[in-house]
């Protein structure tokens, strides 16, 4: 068995996990507030959960019931651009204003008539782990976390 005994390692480093990291992506050129706005629009247009258009769907029926609110998964935004959910969770401060604007220019493109349309509040809701508060630290400051209970 020589030679498959032997002491050296071999591998080979294809920047498979740098690929995935959220800082990376970061690093990269950053979406203007325009390009924010325009792929939230695409996001709410496009997201399809088991043939349902779900943000869509959610926003028509908000409307007509009087509901002038979009709540929006974080993870869904995720998996259709994570560029896009990086920033949103990272500097949401920064990119709400363009989210709710984008919400009701998708809303007025939906609808048939030229009626009026009132301003949407994006709700952004997660499932990731809650952090206790007392764990906060300065280095969360201005990002998008969830804690529980009642702030």
């Amino acid at each position: 068995m020589s030679g498959f005994d032997g002491d050296q390692i071999f591998y080979s480093d294809q920047n498979l996990a740098s690929s995935f990291n959220q800082a990376s992506i970061l690093d990269q050129k950053k979406y203007t507030h325009e390009e924010v706005a325009k792929k939230f629009k695409q996001f709410i247009r496009d997201w399809t959960s088991k043939n349902s258009y779900i943000y869509r769907d959610q926003l028509i029926s908000n409307y007509h019931d009087g509901r002038y609110y979009l709540k929006v998964d974080l993870d869904d935004i995720n998996n259709y651009d994570i560029k896009l959910g990086s920033l949103i969770s990272e500097k949401p401060l920064e990119y709400h204003q363009d989210l709710e604007r984008a919400t009701k220019e998708s809303l007025l493109s939906l609808m048939l008539n030229n009626t009026e349309v009132p301003d949407f509040q994006v709700q952004i809701v997660s499932d990731q782990n809650p952090k206790p508060l007392r764990e906060l630290k300065s280095d969360v400051l201005g990002h998008l976390i969830t804690v529980r209970g009642i702030i």
